[in-house]
């Protein structure tokens, strides 16, 4: 797993130039977000699949508290990605 964005986006441009079969489990949260990740694979002539699992903030939040160490998020940053999700895909 790419620990950094720089990282994640070498793997990603690898997987698209070798035409290699790639998943990318990543928190999209903005329609503009998705729409440059779907718009960039599919110029590479990949099939896109994406998946949404709706949770409440409330939700969230209780698995978050499951969760130790490094895996565990700030509340507040659970909040905030909660404020900035725009569900409508275009």
């Amino acid at each position: 797993m790419p620990k950094t964005k720089h990282r994640e986006r070498v793997l990603f441009r690898a997987c698209l130039e070798a035409k290699q079969p790639f998943v990318l489990d990543k928190t999209n949260l903005t329609k503009d977000e998705r729409a440059k990740v779907i718009q960039t694979v599919k110029e590479a002539k990949f099939r896109v699949v994406g998946y949404y699992f709706r949770a409440s903030l409330e939700e969230s939040l209780k698995r978050n508290a499951g969760r130790e160490g490094k895996a565990r998020i700030p509340d507040k940053g659970v909040h905030g990605s909660h404020s900035h999700l725009q569900l409508n895909c275009t």
